[in-house]
């Protein structure tokens, strides 16, 4: 009897361990199959990040490029030739413009043709976009030879893409008779419209507060 109940208890022990061994390799190959999708979804994460990245990158080449040529154009055209082509990378910052083939950084110019290359950068990625641009006295440092230039661009870009041109100096974009003249606006073309801001702004009227809190006979309450 002793002996069978020894042999009884170690079968089922067997058992036992044969259970927790087989459950063990389960587990053991689950874990596998689980590193291995791991591994595949890393893999595959880091594939879809660096073709991002590549095509980001592309892009931004390109759009530099694109705007690269009517930058330039438009910037010799402003500066008389003077200038001759800009150097756009993919972050569409500006790295150099060419003066006689050689590259200067643009922070050697003036701060007024700074402003100006500024804004035709501006309007130039708007057109890209098929966006509105506003603009807010981006050309208070400008002369009058270049400002009469911006005019009539600013009036050719209208015709593509919405402006928008904020101004304590309107006769630098309007010409005397196309001032507002005491109206609130006025239409200049189908395309300009030239609004009086003061015209059209309603102030609210602050009261200074009473100094007590008697009110005179007659007077309206505060």
């Amino acid at each position: 009897e002793l002996r069978r109940a020894e042999g009884a208890l170690g079968q089922a022990g067997g058992e036992v361990v044969e259970e927790r061994e087989r459950r063990t390799a389960e587990a053991l190959e689950a874990a596998r199959k689980h590193e291995l999708e791991l591994e595949l979804d890393y893999d595959a994460f880091r594939l879809l990040t660096d073709t991002l990245r590549e095509v980001e990158h592309e892009q931004g080449a390109h759009v530099g490029r694109a705007l690269s040529a009517p930058l330039a154009e438009r910037f010799s055209a402003l500066t008389h030739g003077r200038y001759g082509g800009l150097d756009l990378n993919p972050d569409l910052q500006l790295g150099g413009v060419f003066v006689a083939g050689v590259a200067r950084s643009h922070r050697q110019l003036s701060e007024g043709t700074q402003e100006q290359l500024a804004t035709l950068l501006r309007l130039c990625i708007a057109e890209q976009l098929g966006t509105a641009l506003v603009l807010d006295d981006h050309l208070v440092q400008t002369h009058r030879e270049r400002a009469d230039w911006f005019r009539s661009f600013l009036r050719e870009v209208s015709s593509r893409i919405q402006v928008i041109v904020l101004t304590a100096r309107p006769d630098d974009y309007l010409l005397a008779e196309e001032m507002p003249d005491g109206a609130p606006e006025r239409d200049v073309s189908p395309l300009l419209r030239a609004v009086d801001l003061e015209r059209r702004i309603a102030r609210a009227q602050v009261r200074a507060p009473a100094t007590s809190g008697v009110q005179e006979e007659g007077s309206p309450p505060r």
